[in-house]
């Protein structure tokens, strides 16, 4: 009986530390792998952050020096009483980006449950859906601005059907900021429905013929069946929307550059003055704009968080 019992010792023991062993190097490969992401954290998000918040407070003297004030802010409570300003037009239109988002989700959600329930001709229709997201960008835009310039296919398509002479559409900044909008819109389907489609082919087919059976066919399906089944993609998407709510722009770069900033979005209005080295002034509108998100993201997540997922 006791030799048992030293033979089950002696062969737990070794056991016991070879699984402290493993169990130690694991953690030591976990810290390892952890420190890079901890350097990007501290450098590229905190240090970043914190040099901006900086610029904020400040204003640039006369000698290359910086020193303490507010006078960032009070110029931008300034600017946002003025209709004609740049930046009471760029969050005017940041907004405005951000509603035709709004639009474009609901209308993926729409044309993503054509696709589920695999209408006449969807792979054609995927096809015209995606090809905005298979083309690189600048390309596209390329493409597209060819085809709407003067004597391009749109003009010459008018001009011999209807006789119309079309004007230039990036010439003026009401069609320019119709044509970016429309870009915007029609480039951004792909990925959105990709998303929706992959969520909407987990719902078990089950629910759907017990659906079906109990008479819930077309928008009634969509509307109770699907969309409830796939809230939690939509709460994502929603809550991603309300962190970048300020965010909302356009390929302004590729189609107008610097000029018209009739038609440019907060973001796009603040990385031109970045780039053109004033960096106090848009630091502190970007602060200030981060306070107001804060809160907006809390509440939106606590809503969220209240409404009863269904789980399959």
């Amino acid at each position: 009986m006791n030799d048992k019992c030293e033979t089950v010792t002696k062969k737990t023991v070794p056991s016991l530390k070879k699984n402290t062993a493993i169990k130690t190097g694991g953690n030591l490969f976990c810290v390892f792998m952890l420190i890079p992401v901890i350097y990007n954290f501290l450098v590229f998000y905190c240090g970043v952050n914190l040099g901006s918040i900086a610029l904020a407070f400040s204003t640039p003297t006369p000698d290359g020096g910086e020193i303490f004030s507010l006078v960032n802010f009070e110029n931008f409570i300034k600017e946002l009483g003025r209709t004609d300003s740049a930046v009471y037009m760029a969050l005017f239109n940041t907004l405005e980006y951000y509603l035709l988002g709004l639009v474009k989700f609901a209308l993926t959600s729409l044309v993503a449950y054509f696709f589920y329930k695999k209408v006449y001709f969807h792979k054609i229709y995927k096809i015209i859906f995606f090809l905005p997201s298979m083309v690189p960008g600048m390309v596209y835009i390329s493409v597209f601005k060819n085809f709407i310039n003067t004597y391009g296919p749109l003009y010459m398509f008018l001009y011999n059907l209807f006789g119309i002479e079309m004007q230039p559409l990036m010439a003026q900044a009401e069609t320019a900021k119709t044509v970016i909008m429309f870009y915007a819109f029609w480039s951004g389907f792909g990925a959105q429905l990709l998303i929706q489609i992959g969520a909407m082919n987990r719902i078990p087919e089950d629910v759907i013929e017990a659906a079906t059976l109990d008479g819930c066919l077309g928008f009634r399906e969509f509307w109770y069946i699907v969309m409830p089944l796939i809230f939690e993609t939509i709460a994502t998407y929603f809550l991603l929307g309300i962190v970048g709510i300020f965010q909302a722009s356009g390929p302004f770069l590729f189609f107008v550059g610097e000029k018209m900033p009739e038609v440019h979005t907060l973001s796009y209005w603040i990385f031109t003055q970045a780039m053109g080295g004033k960096t106090n002034y848009p630091a502190a509108i970007g602060l200030i704009f981060t306070v107001i998100a804060l809160p907006l993201v809390i509440i939106s997540r606590w809503a969220i968080n209240k409404v009863d997922t269904v789980t399959y």
